[in-house]
This record gives structure tokens, sequence and C-alpha cells, in this order.
């Protein structure tokens, strides 16, 4: 019987002009290696900043698990406004500028 495969990507944003933001990922973010074979990682980052606007990058939040409309409930809004808030003293006009840095990791499940 052949074992599981298992594809894992992480993806991590970094806003520039951040003051004292440091781009070190906490091991919290890698903490599903303990359940992977790892068979190998590779590491982009993009070649110029991505442009979004505030409204734009905060909708994309709630793609995330963490931020998913059914976790917020009925704080998305309270949500959604104290985050553009916090954003906004970070835009250029409303709108951001950040390198994505993205990790992508292959390899097995390991057995239970």
């Amino acid at each position: 019987m052949k074992s599981a495969r298992a594809l894992g990507f992480a993806t991590s944003r970094h806003l520039h002009h951040v003051p004292g933001h440091d781009h070190k990922r906490s091991e919290g973010m890698r903490s599903y290696q303990s359940y992977l074979n790892l068979h190998g990682s590779e590491h982009f980052v993009s070649e110029r900043p991505f442009e979004q606007n505030v409204e734009d990058f905060v909708s994309c939040q709630h793609s995330r698990d963490t931020f998913a409309p059914s976790k917020l409930g009925d704080r998305i809004a309270r949500f959604d406004a104290e985050l553009s808030e916090l954003l906004r003293s970070y835009s250029n006009d409303d709108r951001l500028s950040f390198v994505v840095c993205t990790r992508i990791v292959w390899g097995e499940i390991k057995p239970i």
C-alpha cells in the first residue's frame, strides 16, 4: 500500500516600511513540519513590491482560516474597521506596498 503524499505550502506577506518589523517567521508557523517527512523546499521573493489598496487587503484576510467570516461572526465589521485604520497609517494614498515571500515545502505525511 502506498503512503499518502502531501504538498504543503506556506505564504507570508511582509509589509514594507513597518518600523522595526522582523521578517522572521515564528516557530508556530512551521509546526506542520512535525507531521511530514520533508523532502524539499523552495523559497521565492517577489521581484518587486506588490501593491494593493487597503480595502482589498482587508478583504483578502477573510480567506485565511483565522479571520474567516465563520470565525469572526458578528465581529467582522469591527475587525475590518480596526485593521483598515491600522493599515492606512502605512499606506500611500490608500495603497499598500509589500514584498510577497512564498515558501513551498513537499514531503510525505508521517504515519500516525
